[in-house]
């Protein structure tokens, strides 16, 4: 069974590649201060886009919306979003001292800011081997090679010494963003939460999900409040699709490719905050203790695809 669903993902892989344009563009734009986005090209004039910007409340900058362009007369024009803006995906971590009470998200939830640069961090935006200010705007250019590296540490608001320190790496590779992500413990820690790799998909855009290990979960706009868990904890690779005329085609990949502990959950949920929010959980700790010291890690990839009927091909 293993080996069949080898070759099955193999062909879906091949089906996929045969439609992708045989030099990827890549472009990238600076529009505000901490502000920017990222175009891969995933189809002939058809890209994919990664906005990404500093919390308002903190100094991580944290991946928004992923949306479809297309690119014509040196411009780009939003089709539309897969995702929600304001909603956590690369991770959201609950931590607070061993022996505390209430615990905080990092990155920042709730207009709680909990993660700082402070003067041991950085936040550096490489493109084509040259730092590139995130306080200048830019015009829309392309570029070969980019990655943005961000090594910050995580407060416990009005504790001065660091819980934890954090470093991620995210870069633009042909028509995906790969995430290398690491959180190193710097004290006794209670971790009361652990996601990565989440998908807060626009209930507008989302039919179903399916894993590779061909479970599907539904997307629900009625029962809003509740959630949807999968069975099989092994699978790593999680689709989303469109069954919308306009939006069919097209398809939001998250793959966990290497992690430092089992999945505990997957689910989905179906909130009522913001739009119908459907958003997708891989579930890695839940109320734990850990001696300083102890390491963290997520490395995978997000990628917006495009291939004929992709509704049908992830089902």
């Amino acid at each position: 069974m293993r080996g069949a669903n080898r070759v099955l993902a193999n062909a879906i892989k091949r089906l996929a590649d045969a439609e992708q344009p045989s030099n990827h563009r890549k472009y990238y734009r600076v529009t505000s201060a901490y502000e920017f986005i990222i175009y891969l090209e995933i189809a002939d004039g058809v890209f994919s886009g990664f906005r990404f910007q500093k919390d308002a409340n903190d100094d991580f900058i944290k991946m928004r919306e992923q949306s479809v362009f297309n690119y014509g007369s040196g411009t780009m024009q939003k089709r539309f979003d897969l995702t929600e803006n304001t909603s956590n995906k690369e991770f959201a971590i609950s931590v607070r001292e061993v022996g505390g009470t209430d615990t905080v998200w990092l990155p920042e939830h709730n207009n709680t800011g909990t993660v700082f640069e402070s003067s041991e961090g950085v936040r550096s935006l490489i493109i084509d081997g040259q730092d590139v200010s995130l306080t200048s705007t830019t015009n829309l250019l392309m570029f070969d090679n980019g990655h943005l590296y961000q090594h910050l540490f995580g407060y416990y608001p009005g504790i001065n010494e660091p819980l934890t320190e954090i470093k991620q790496t995210l870069i633009f590779q042909h028509d995906q963003v790969k995430q290398r992500f690491g959180m190193r413990l710097l004290k006794d820690t209670h971790i009361g939460s652990v996601y990565a790799f989440m998908l807060p998909m626009r209930s507008d855009f989302l039919s179903h999900v399916a894993t590779n290990k061909r479970e599907i979960v539904e997307a629900d706009t009625e029962n809003l409040g509740t959630d949807s868990q999968l069975d099989d904890l092994t699978a790593f690779e999680y689709y989303a699709v469109s069954k919308d005329t306009n939006k069919r085609d097209f398809y939001l990949t998250a793959k966990i490719e290497n992690a430092s502990s089992e999945l505990l959950q997957l689910f989905l949920q179906h909130r009522d905050n913001p739009s119908a929010l459907q958003k997708f959980y891989p579930y890695f700790h839940r109320q734990e203790d850990f001696n300083s010291g102890v390491r963290f890690f997520y490395d995978g990839y997000y990628k917006v695809g495009y291939t004929k009927n992709a509704d049908k091909v992830f089902s």
